[in-house]
């Protein structure tokens, strides 16, 4: 994992003196990302690509600069170095990430007469497959993930993309005399002429949802999961947006009556072996949930048979019992003869990494798992490089408490029929009826979100999210599967890849191998999705909204190494006592010292209403009406004013 940046002139007119400072600035802001090597290649006029080590060795007169930070995993020698040119000097390709079929690849350009390779990095195989094959054609192949930015001299054709799942961020700025990239937001902030002024709307989802991924500035974007851009220098820099993946492409297709038990586990054993490839240290991050554990069963299969130890890093709560999950790590560590390192979050560790975390997230955190990942990837970074994690397991296969009622929409829709539906008019059952699109990430009420935030505004978020939903094909369950990889796994993607490489961390998610991700979405819906109604009977606990068992392929799976009782517990995702964190002195004074000053003097924050909320945290909503204000205004010193990091 690495970091990206750079910037082109749309109109062929040469760059100012200043650029090459502030592509060197740029590159220090995302240095974590790349502490290893560091590089650089200019454009020139006449279209020659000038590499060099340091700016300052770059000729005044240029049009473009790209740049790059390495953390070095795949082929840690020179050979590796970025950016990298072509052969024949007339194309230059900056890329984070990892490919995963890597290897596949080579041998097919080896069959198809390219034997000469400097190296074993993907770098030098994906610069390949595009001279072969063309931009459109190599980024299909590629399974894994990545952020590319690509400049071909011969055709004036700049290309800029992100992986299918969007594992990997990469931003873009169009407004003003350049087109401007980079791997993180904070980039951005070192242009002479870049505008801070906030996106508004972005800051409205912020407090209502969850999981919005819309950039915090007006003036720039992320580039969508599954696509790339594609910008003609020769006609300013015109911008063609090209989708490479529909998640559509996906259907359930498979037969019934096959072992689908034991074709999941075989999948996830070779996408697993794929993804522990490195030459440097590689461990397994260890929650107690079912994913991460199961994965790290496979892992210690494959490190048992190198001969190697493998150590699992885990992140505990003991403070507040109710979001701990200890003992379940203890039992999953016991079951695999597993060395597991623990690191303890507290309201001291939480209050002393607030300020790291967002500057690392470069949004506001709507929720304050982050700060424990951040604490985590820290103490990791100490023994190992590369961490495997659990993510998107959730999405690919139904695991989230929102599946249930999503599927038990489509069952009483089946059953009710039109009768049903105008006698309770008033019940909408569909899933892209607004009390589903907002039940999907919501957290404040909207009556809340206008007191915190006068300025609050839902224009167009329903039915921009009602159109979404209306797109994708196939079952409720389908598009309810579609929806979690449009909003909350790009959000958690980019909490874990942001938050961990702050501490130079690469962060790997098995569960988003192409091929495992097209598998779950083959195979009957019902292989992850059971029914719990006669349980719900025997039991007396007639709770529809927990009528199904999501992610119950996995589940069996785990329980054969871990026992039922592990497996089929209730889920309980990375928490912390919030009320109890944000009612530590440390953090009243920081609040009082810090953050109300800033919010006085802004006037975005209602800041009676905050002050009444603080006073009462444990009534409602108030605990996070109060944590989202915190963090509004922590992000707007940080990223509009442009305070350091404190500490």
């Amino acid at each position: 994992m690495c970091g990206i940046a750079g910037f082109i002139n749309k109109r062929k007119e040469k760059l100012p003196p200043v650029a090459k400072q502030e592509i060197d600035d740029m590159l220090a802001a995302i240095r974590h990302r790349g502490p290893d090597d560091t590089g650089v290649c200019g454009i020139s006029p006449e279209r020659a690509l000038i590499p060099a080590e340091r700016a300052a060795e770059l000729p005044d007169s240029l049009l473009g600069i790209f740049g790059f930070d390495r953390l070095s995993i795949q082929d840690v020698s020179m050979a590796g170095h970025q950016p990298m040119l072509s052969p024949d000097q007339k194309t230059v390709l900056t890329f984070n990430g990892e490919i995963y079929n890597v290897n596949e690849l080579r041998e097919q350009l080896k069959q198809n007469g390219i034997r000469e390779f400097c190296g074993h990095s993907d770098t030098e195989v994906i610069l390949h497959l595009y001279l072969l094959y063309g931009f459109e054609k190599m980024i299909g192949m590629l399974n894994g993930m990545f952020a590319i930015a690509l400049y071909d001299a011969r055709k004036g054709k700049l290309y800029i993309a992100r992986d299918r799942f969007g594992i990997i961020p990469v931003y873009v700025q169009t407004d003003g005399e350049r087109l401007v990239w980079a791997s993180e937001i904070k980039c951005f902030r070192h242009l002479k002429d870049f505008d801070r002024r906030v996106n508004r709307n972005t800051f409205s989802k912020l407090f209502l949802c969850c999981n919005p991924n819309d950039a915090m500035y007006a003036h720039a974007r992320s580039v969508e999961p599954g696509y790339y851009l594609e910008a003609d220098t020769e006609q300013d820099c015109r911008i063609t947006e090209h989708q490479y993946f529909d998640l559509n492409d996906y259907r359930q297709k498979r037969s019934a009556g096959r072992d689908f038990l034991e074709e999941c586990e075989a999948l996830i054993r070779e996408c697993v072996k794929r993804q522990t490839i490195s030459d440097v240290s590689l461990g397994v991050q260890f929650s107690g949930g079912v994913d991460s554990t199961l994965l790290a069963k496979y892992v210690k299969e494959i490190y048992q048979d190198r001969g190697e130890k493998l150590l699992g890093f885990s992140l505990t709560n003991r403070g507040s019992a109710a979001h701990d999950e200890e003992p379940w790590i203890d039992h999953a560590a016991s079951c695999l003869n597993l060395d597991i390192k623990k690191f303890d979050m507290d309201s001291e560790h939480f209050i002393a990494n607030l300020e790291r975390s967002v500057y690392a997230y470069e949004r506001f955190l709507n929720e304050p798992g982050p700060v424990g990942v951040f604490e985590f990837s820290k103490n990791a970074r100490k023994d190992v490089t590369v961490l495997i994690s659990g993510e998107g397991a959730d999405e690919v296969c139904g695991g989230y408490n929102n599946f249930p009622g999503f599927k038990l929409c489509e069952d009483i829709r089946k059953v009710s029929g039109p009768l049903f539906r105008r006698k309770f008019s008033g019940v909408d059952v569909s899933a892209d009826s607004d009390r589903f699109l907002l039940s999907f990430d919501g957290q404040l009420p909207e009556e809340a979100c206008r007191r915190i935030f006068p300025e609050y505004t839902n224009e167009g978020f329903l039915e921009e999210r009602r159109d979404l939903v209306r797109s994708f094909t196939g079952t409720a369950f389908d598009r309810a599967r579609k929806l979690f990889f449009k909003g909350e796994l790009v959000s958690l993607c980019e909490k874990q890849n942001k938050t961990c490489m702050a501490n130079s961390v690469e962060n790997r998610v098995p569960f988003l191998d192409n091929e495992l991700v097209r598998y779950m979405f083959e195979i009957p819906e019902r292989e992850l999705m059971r029914h719990t109604y006669r349980r719900m009977i025997r039991s007396g606990n007639m709770d529809f909204s927990q009528s199904y068992e999501g992610k119950y392929l996995l589940k069996r799976l785990s329980a054969r190494t871990f026992g039922e009782d592990f497996a089929f517990r209730t889920k309980m995702a990375l928490r912390v006592p919030l009320s109890s964190y944000i009612q530590n002195d440390r953090m009243r004074d920081y609040i009082g010292g810090q953050i109300l000053p800033g919010m006085r003097r802004r006037g975005m924050i209602d800041t009676a209403y905050f002050e009444k909320c603080y006073g009462s945290l444990t009534e409602g909503d108030n605990a996070m009406v109060v944590w989202k204000a915190i963090n509004a205004e922590l992000w707007c010193q940080l990223f509009v004013d442009g305070r350091a990091v404190a500490g």
